[in-house]
């Protein structure tokens, strides 16, 4: 299922009940501001206008925080904080990734971003630009320098500012393999 034009904020208490199916799949274009910049101009530069991102709907049994990263469970659309323990093989490998856009409650229900430019959590002293992982920071993306980390694609870092990191998703996913 597909929904268009959606709140990515709205969250939903286990009490709610879910707004959506779960793990359906919403859009929005960024804005409703037409986009003006010249072609080939990426959301970054082009004014208010982000372009589109897309989200997926989820449960999270634990609670997650806005600007979390999380590991969203195929099977049960569980969102999870990632991490190098919560994305390890046996537990997390191929599992896909995304952004927490409203903080949702313990088994509460809410949009997590998968696609488009997003600002989330990343380890002090990330650097941009640079191969991305899950370390031991649960929630929060990291660079690929610290041995045992878990490389992470579809996911372009472009700034960074203390622990908050700005960039582009692009349906991100753990890889098979890990760096020992």
């Amino acid at each position: 299922m597909y929904e268009m034009g959606i709140d990515p904020t709205q969250v939903k208490t286990a009490t709610d009940g879910p707004a959506f199916i779960l793990g359906t799949l919403g859009a929005n274009a960024g804005t409703s501001t037409m986009y003006t910049a010249p072609m080939g101009t990426t959301g970054s530069t082009a004014g208010t206008n982000v372009g589109p991102k897309a989200y997926v709907y989820c449960k999270s049994a634990a609670g997650v925080t806005a600007g979390n990263v999380v590991l969203i469970d195929g099977t049960t659309t569980d969102a999870v904080a990632a991490s190098a323990t919560t994305g390890a093989a046996g537990t997390g490998m191929g599992k896909q990734l995304g952004v927490v856009v409203g903080t949702i409650a313990a088994n509460g229900f809410g949009w997590v971003q998968v696609y488009g430019k997003a600002t989330f959590l990343v380890v002090a002293a990330t650097a941009a630009n640079s191969p991305v992982s899950l370390g031991a920071t649960a929630g929060a993306f990291d660079d690929l320098t610290t041995t045992g980390s878990i490389t992470v694609t579809g996911v372009q870092i472009q700034a960074v500012n203390s622990t908050t990191g700005t960039g582009f998703l692009n349906w991100p996913h753990l890889v098979v393999d890990d760096v020992t």
